[in-house]
């Protein structure tokens, strides 16, 4: 069996512990209406999909490179700690290259998914179900 390329280890980390990447393109922007929606879904379920995170080389401190939304939720909810997946990557380059490999299997936003949706009623005549 074929070793991964990025291992990684499942890991419950103190929030305190993470720290947004200033150099990603994802950590803003993010509409108040999809902050609101994932914010009760965390509020009612809890984190469901781990963080992607790098355990940085000093410090002690560990990168987000999947899951500011996630966080800034579990800020926002005093959550202290949080299931994170710990990437071993050497440098930089690893983390850029593992945040888009993660980012090609991004589900689509919601409004896609309704938009896919209304599509399938008109083809099919029939209600499809909601995302």
């Amino acid at each position: 069996m074929q070793q991964p390329r990025f291992p990684y280890a499942l890991e419950v980390l103190r929030l305190t512990h993470l720290v947004q990447d200033p150099d990603t393109p994802l950590k803003s922007g993010f509409s108040t209406e999809e902050l609101r929606h994932l914010l009760g879904s965390i509020r009612e379920h809890g984190i469901l999909q781990e963080l992607a995170v790098w355990k940085m080389p000093e410090g002690g401190q560990y990168l987000i490179i999947d899951g500011h939304r996630r966080y800034r939720c579990a800020r926002e909810l005093k959550i202290e700690i949080i299931p994170c997946l710990v990437y071993e990557l050497a440098g930089r380059g690893d983390v850029e290259t593992l945040r888009y490999i993660l980012h090609q299997f991004k589900p689509l936003s919601r409004e896609d998914l309704e938009c896919q949706r209304m599509r399938v009623q008109r083809l099919t005549g029939e209600p499809a179900r909601r995302f």
